[in-house]
């Protein structure tokens, strides 16, 4: 009789006990989390949707500020028509953005694909290249140059970072130690 009470006992309180949540379940930026993992896949509509709830219970300033940024950054990736306006929204939102360049470049990007020169000429010329990832800086040059031939500034065009690199003489210059690995510094060249 115990060899059957004892396992029947065992057996019905396991169904009864209650289960213990993961603190990954219950994290309070769990929204934020997986709306930061889609977006990092790519994939801007599923991000939006977390994002957008996420920002409806939260109450940290910086992370609604990334979770901005992404938004803006999905609407303009997913060619909505009203990116650009998304996109100044929130440089006026944000003005000490660190993602600030990379918003200048998209507002740019996206006048210069409705044809809009002079505006994207002043949207790129907003934006630090240095600041930008190698892609960007790439589409960056190739736009602002198409952008300044097409309005008839064809001295600016054929060579557009010229005044940049005149007063930009920063340079890294590795440092090695025998202890430790590849440090940078900056120096001033003459």
């Amino acid at each position: 009789m115990k060899r059957i009470l004892i396992p029947l006992c065992i057996v019905v309180g396991s169904h009864v006990a209650y289960g213990q949540r993961s603190y990954q379940f219950d994290a309070p930026d769990r929204l934020f989390v997986e709306g930061k993992e889609l977006f990092s896949l790519k994939n801007y509509a599923g991000c939006i949707d977390k994002l957008e709830a996420y920002k409806q219970h939260s109450t940290d300033a910086d992370l609604i500020q990334e979770a901005d940024y992404m938004l803006v950054y999905a609407a303009y990736e997913q060619g909505r028509p009203n990116a650009d306006e998304l996109l100044k929204d929130y440089l006026e939102e944000y003005p000490a953005s660190r993602h600030s360049d990379e918003i200048g470049y998209m507002i740019g990007s996206v006048h210069f694909e409705r044809g809009e020169y002079e505006k994207a000429i002043f949207w790129f010329n907003e934006a630090d290249i240095d600041m930008l990832s190698p892609e960007q800086q790439e589409a960056y040059s190739f736009r602002l140059a198409y952008s300044l031939l097409q309005t008839g500034e064809m001295e600016k065009a054929i060579s557009p970072g010229l005044n940049r690199s005149e007063t930009n003489t920063r340079k890294l210059r590795p440092i090695m130690s025998p202890t430790s690995t590849t440090r940078w510094e900056i120096t001033t060249m003459p």
